[in-house]
């Protein structure tokens, strides 16, 4: 039975060792992605994330904080605030990176002032 135990806990623990070095290779980089009608191109590095939709055209920034491998929050900067001044100051953006493939991964999105979970699939593209 303590050598099942033992098994299952090296599984489970060698598991999300593999989907966190995975999730790993998404944190830099230039991604496309749709958002409903619109798409977006997001620049990711170090600790801030830059967003620019094409139509309409609105650009906004992000301070990006990982707080795991697959899991990272986006704090909106104050460009973000011009862009959508209906939104609370203390806004606050949870990413789950669901699955990852060669050149994309999946995730979902989910905001402190929302019920709103945002689902979608971003491509690296640099």
């Amino acid at each position: 039975m303590k050598a099942f135990i033992l098994t299952v806990f090296l599984s489970l623990a060698v598991s999300t060792l593999f989907a966190q070095t995975a999730c790993s290779k998404f944190k830099y980089g230039t991604f496309k992605m749709a958002y409903g009608k619109f798409n977006l191109i997001i620049k990711r590095a170090g600790k801030y994330q830059f967003e620019e939709m094409q139509d309409p055209k609105i650009s906004v920034s992000y301070m990006v904080k990982w707080i795991d491998g697959c899991h990272y929050q986006l704090k909106p900067n104050e460009d973000y605030f011009k862009q959508f001044p209906q939104a609370p100051k203390n806004a606050l953006i949870t990413v789950e990176i669901t699955s990852v493939k060669k050149n994309s991964y999946t995730l979902a999105a989910k905001y402190n002032f929302s019920e709103e979970v945002v689902t979608g699939e971003a491509f690296k593209i640099d």
